[in-house]
C-alpha cells in the first residue's frame, strides 16, 4: 500500500487563499458599502451646498459642497466600470483634501468638517489598509497642529466660529458614515471569523482521517506477507513489516537507519550496481531480478521499488517476492518439457514410419483394388465371348463337315444341281453365323482393349463420354448378371460430348460407384435400377461435366453417409466389402479428374452420387500425369 503525503482539502485552500486575499480585494460588503458611503457623500454634499449657498452665498463651503457632488460621481462611475480600488481612493482622499483644506480658508481648527475625519481614517484603514490611515492621521495631525499653533501664536487670526446647525450636519454625516463603515466592517469580520471556524474545523477533520490513514496503513504494512520496507531518499531503513525481518532474520531495530550495503544483504556487488543505475534512469523498479543473503542463504527475489511524497519528502517503498520455488518449478518445467519433447520427436518418427507405411500399403490395396477389378471385367469380358467364338467354332465345324460331303459327291461325280443348291445356301447362312459371331467377338475385344488401355496406363486422351460410359455398362454386364438381385442400368448420355481428360480414371469412378450400388444398394429387395446421366454444367460455355449415378435402393443412415469416403470403412465387413471402393474413387475424381464427388441419401429412398469434373483437364494434371 504505498504512502499518502498529508494534503490539506481544496476546497479549505481555496478559503484560506480567499482570506489572504481579502486584504487587497473589497468583496461583496465592500462593494456595498462604498455604493452606501457614495450615496451619503452625495446626499451630504447636496444639503451642505443648499445650507452654505442659503446662509453664506456663494463661497468657499458651497464650492467644497459642491467637490463632495462631484467626487460621489466619479466615484460611482468608476466603481460602475469595475475600478472599486480607484474609486475608494478618490473618495477618500478627496474628503481628506476638503477637510483638511477648509480649516485655512473658513474656520481653523473649529471647522465642523474635522469632525468627520475620524470615519474618513476608519474607511481608509479597512478599505486602503492601514498604511493609507496612518497617512490620513498624520496629515490631519499635521495640519490641525499646525492650525493651533498659528492661532495660539496669533499668526493667524480665530475666524469666526461656525454656526450649531454646520457641525450638526456634520457629526450627523459623519456618524452616518462611521455607522456604514461598521456595519459593513462588522459583516465582514464575522464572515471571516466564521470562514476561519469553518476551515479550522475542517483542518481537524482532514488531520484526524489523515491520522486513521496512517495508522491503518501501519497496521497493514506490518501484516502484509510480502517483506516491504520504507526508506528515504538516501536508502536507509525507516520502517520493515514482520515478513522482512523474518525473511533476513534481522530485527526492525536492527534495521533502522541502515541500508541494504551496510545490512550486507548483496550478494553480488555488480549486481548492485545495475540495479541502482536502473532505479536512477527509470525512478523505480518494476520486478527487477536480485539474489540477497537472506537467512536461509542466498535467494532470488523480485524487487519493486516505488516513489512516494509523504509529508513534503520523498519516500521509497520497496518490496520483495521470494522466487526460489517458481525458479525451481520453472526448471522441473524446462527438464519436463525437453523429455516430452524428447518423447513427441521420438513418436513422431514412428507415426511417420507407419504414416508411410500405410500409405504404400494403402497404395498396394489400391492397386489391387484396381487389378480386381481389370480382373472382375475380364472375367465378365471371357464370359461374354464365349457365345460368339462358341458359335463361330461350332458353325465352322459343321461349315467343315458339309464342304467334306460336298467334295466327295463332287469326287464321285454323284453332285446334283439340287444337292448344289442346298450347299450353297447352308454355306453362306454358316458364313453369316460366322461373320456376326467374329463381329461381336471384335467388338467385345476392341471394348475391353480401350477399357483395360484407359484403366491400366491413366492416359489423357479426346474421348466421347456417352461410348465411354458405355463401355464401361457393357464390361459390367456380365458381373451384374451374377448379382442376387435382378438389376438394370439405364443410361442417358447426351451425343457429342467430348471431353479432354483421363477416361481411365473415369471408367474406374464409375465402375467403383455402380458396383458399389449393386453390392449395398438393394439388400432385400426383388430388383434394383441404376441410371446414369452425364450433361454440360449450366451450359455450353461451361467446363464443368456433370455425371450422376442414382439408385432406388434402401439409401444410407446419416452415419454412413457421412463415412462414406473414409478409407477401409464398409457396412459389410468380413462380406466381400474392402472399403476400398468409394474412397479410391474420391481420390481418383479430386485428384486426376480435377473434380469433387458428393453423394446424397435418405434411409428408404435410394442414393444419389454426383461427380463433378473438368471437360478439359488442366495443364498442370496433363503435365503430373505425363
Amino acid at each position: 500500500m504505498p504512502l499518502e503525503s498529508p494534503q490539506l482539502d481544496p476546497d479549505i485552500a481555496s478559503n484560506s487563499t480567499e482570506m489572504v486575499e481579502s486584504a487587497s480585494v473589497l468583496g461583496a460588503q465592500g462593494t456595498e458599502m462604498l455604493r452606501n458611503v457614495l450615496v451619503l457623500v452625495f446626499g451630504l454634499g447636496l444639503a451642505f451646498s443648499g445650507f452654505s449657498w442659503w446662509n453664506y452665498g456663494f463661497g468657499l463651503s458651497s464650492l467644497a459642497a459642491c467637490s463632495l457632488i462631484l467626487q460621489a460621481l466619479v466615484g460611482y462611475c468608476l466603481m460602475r466600470n469595475g475600478r472599486q480600488r480607484l474609486a475608494v481612493q478618490v473618495l477618500i482622499w478627496g474628503l481628506v483634501a476638503i477637510g483638511l483644506g477648509l480649516p485655512f480658508a473658513v474656520a481653523g481648527v473649529r471647522t465642523p468638517v474635522l469632525l468627520a475625519l475620524p470615519s474618513i481614517c476608519v474607511a481608509a484603514g479597512w478599505l486602503l489598509g492601514t498604511r493609507a490611515a496612518g497617512l490620513v492621521v498624520l496629515a490631519t495631525s499635521v495640519v490641525v497642529g499646525g492650525m493651533v499653533v498659528a492661532e495660539n501664536f496669533g499668526y493667524v487670526p480665530p475666524n469666526l466660529a461656525r454656526k450649531s446647525v454646520s457641525h450638526g450636519l456634520v457629526l450627523v454625516g459623519s456618524m452616518l458614515m462611521a455607522l456604514l463603515v461598521t456595519r459593513a466592517a462588522l459583516r465582514s469580520f464575522q464572515d471571516k471569523i466564521d470562514s476561519i471556524t469553518l476551515l479550522t474545523l475542517q483542518q481537524q477533520q482532514q488531520l484526524e482521517a489523515l491520522r486513521l490513514s496512517e495508522e491503518r496503513f501501519a497496521a497493514l504494512f506490518r501484516a502484509n506477507p510480502v517483506p516491504s520496507s520504507t526508506v528515504d531518499a538516501t536508502g536507509r531503513n525507516l520502517a520493515v513489516n514482520d515478513a522482512w525481518a523474518a525473511l533476513f532474520g534481522i530485527t526492525a531495530t536492527e534495521a533502522l537507519n541502515k541500508n541494504a550495503q551496510e545490512l550486507g544483504l548483496w550478494h553480488d556487488p555488480v549486481e548492485r550496481e545495475a540495479v541502482m543505475a536502473e532505479f536512477a534512469s527509470k525512478g523505480c523498479l518494476d520486478g527487477v531480478l536480485v539474489h540477497f543473503k537472506t537467512a536461509n542463504g542466498v535467494r532470488p527475489l523480485l524487487l519493486y521499488v516505488a516513489t512516494v511524497d509523504f509529508a513534503g519528502s520523498q519516500r521509497l517503498v520497496c518490496s520483495l517476492l521470494d522466487q526460489t520455488d517458481r525458479l525451481a518449478a520453472e526448471a522441473a518445467q524446462r527438464a519436463i518439457h525437453e523429455g516430452l519433447e524428447q518423447r513427441v520427436a521420438e513418436r513422431t518418427i514412428e507415426l511417420s514410419n507407419a504414416l508411410d507405411a500405410v500409405k504404400s500399403a494403402q497404395e498396394v490395396l489400391v492397386q489391387s483394388e484396381k487389378l480386381a477389378s481389370l480382373g472382375a471385367m475380364v472375367a465378365g469380358i471371357s464370359h461374354e465371348l464365349n457365345t460368339p467364338i462358341g458359335n463361330t467354332v461350332t458353325v465352322s465345324s459343321t461349315l467343315q463337315h458339309q464342304v467334306q460331303e460336298f467334295k466327295n459327291l463332287v469326287d464321285s461325280g454323284l453332285l446334283r444341281k439340287a444337292e448344289l443348291a442346298s450347299f450353297v445356301a447352308a454355306t453362306g447362312e454358316m458364313a453369316g453365323l460366322i461373320l456376326r459371331s467374329s463381329q461381336r467377338a471384335a467388338e467385345l475385344i476392341d471394348s475391353f482393349k480401350e477399357v483395360a488401355v484407359d484403366r491400366a496406363s491413366g492416359r489423357r486422351r479426346v474421348f466421347d463420354l456417352k461410348a465411354v460410359v458405355a463401355d464401361i455398362v457393357g464390361s459390367m454386364q456380365p458381373a451384374l448378371r451374377k448379382a442376387n438381385v435382378p438389376i438394370s442400368i439405364a443410361v442417358d448420355v447426351a451425343e457429342g460430348l467430348i471431353c479432354d481428360s483421363y477416361p481411365g480414371p473415369l471408367g474406374q469412378v464409375l465402375s467403383n460407384l455402380v458396383q458399389n450400388a449393386a453390392k449395398h444398394a438393394f439388400g432385400g429387395m426383388a430388383a434394383g435400377h441404376i441410371a446414369i446421366s452425364a450433361s454440360l454444367l449450366d451450359g455450353p460455355g461451361s467446363a464443368q461435366m456433370l455425371l450422376l449415378v442414382s439408385d432406388d435402393g434402401v439409401g444410407m443412415s446419416e452415419h454412413v453417409m457421412k463415412h462414406a469416403f473414409d478409407p477401409f470403412f464398409t457396412t459389410r465387413l468380413g462380406q466381400g466389402g474392402s472399403g476400398l471402393g468409394l474412397s479410391v474413387s474420391h481420390r481418383l475424381a479430386t485428384g486426376k479428374l480435377n473434380g469433387k464427388l458428393s453423394v446424397e441419401s435418405r434411409l428408404g429412398e435410394g442414393s444419389v452420387f454426383t461427380l463433378r469434373f473438368a471437360q478439359v483437364a488442366s495443364d498442370a494434371e496433363a503435365s503430373s500425369s505425363a
